[in-house]
Formats: C-alpha cells, structure tokens, sequence
C-alpha cells in the first residue's frame, strides 16, 4: 500500500512533453497521462499506528474532494437536495478523525440551501435528528441526520422524497423483531 498525490495539470503537462521525445526507447516505461501520481509514501515503511492515522488522513481529503464536488454537482445542477450516506456513526468515534467531516457536511448544508439527508449506520439505533449546528449552536436547520437500524434491531425505513414537499424527505420506519445477542460464535 502506498500514499501518492495527482499532479497539478501543468506538471502533467511537462511530464508529457519529456515522454513524448521518449517513447521509442526500448528500456523506457511510461504510462498513461491520467495514471501518472507521485508516491509520498509506501506504508510498509512507516509504524502501524502512524499508518493508520495516515490513512485516515489520506481517506478524510479523499472524502472532502468527493463531497465539494457533489455539492458543486448538486448546486450545478439546481438539485432538490443532497443525500451523504456512510457506514460509521462519527459521533461514536473514540477520535476525532471525523470531526473536519462533520464540518465539511455542515458547512455544505448551507452553501447548498437546499435539504441535505446524512445517513449513518453502525451504532444501529434509529435515529432522526438534527445534531449538526453552526457557529452559534443553533441547529443547520436543512441537513438532518437519519441512523439507520443494524444488528440486534431489524429493521427498515421508508425514505420518501417528495418534490413537492419543501422538507423533500419523509421517514416511516418499520423495526421487525429484536434479534436476541448471546455474543460472538465460540
């Protein structure tokens, strides 16, 4: 496993010009414009912990890419609202690795304007709140939190999204039975 960066445009283009006079030669490799990176780090060299946390890092700016571009998609394309789904509960978390998420999903909220669903399992208790709030602590009142059933709760929920409907998303849920725990298999 190893860490690399994309290069900027410009880097990509002088790295073109320098293989294209290349490419002939027998003992010359290249590869492909949009497959060229820069290693940073090969993760075997480094100890596990900092590996982990070097790879929560790489996996935070990973997401934040992602989610400023579905939010510029949304906004680009006048969505009635924006759906961010994830399997861990951040606020669970014994570390603070998902608070710039957090943020980042906040502040999207209100650059959106629209209404924004942030769905979660893991800790697997239905949940419908709004536990995101801005500067002053009053809550974003467009982005609303859902946690979705899990194991021992079997369950589901309706989301409907309605069009018509200012707030876009209704919620029905439907919890099934209670699947009894006698822990691990031996």
């Amino acid at each position: 496993m190893f860490v690399a960066v994309q290069p900027p445009d410009d880097v990509l283009d002088h790295l073109d010009d320098f293989l294209d006079a290349r490419r002939d030669a027998a003992d010359f490799r290249w590869t492909l414009r949009e497959h060229l990176h820069v290693t940073l780090a090969f993760l075997a060299e480094v100890q596990d912990r900092a590996r982990d946390d070097l790879e929560a890092r790489c996996r935070g700016e990973a997401n934040r890419r992602w989610l400023d571009e579905a939010a510029r998609e949304a906004q680009a394309h006048d969505a009635l609202g924006l759906v961010i789904a994830l399997q861990a509960d951040p606020w669970a978390a014994k570390t603070s690795v998902y608070a710039p998420l957090l943020t980042q999903v906040g502040e999207i909220a209100r650059r959106v304007a629209k209404p924004v669903l942030f769905v979660h399992g893991d800790t697997h208790v239905y949940r419908l709140d709004a536990p995101f709030v801005d500067a002053h602590g009053a809550p974003i009142a467009n982005l609303t939190r859902l946690e979705t059933y899990g194991s021992p709760l079997v369950g589901w929920i309706d989301v409907t999204v309605d069009p018509s409907d200012p707030r876009l998303f209704r919620f029905e849920p439907h919890l099934h039975a209670l699947v009894p725990w006698g822990g691990p298999p031996q």
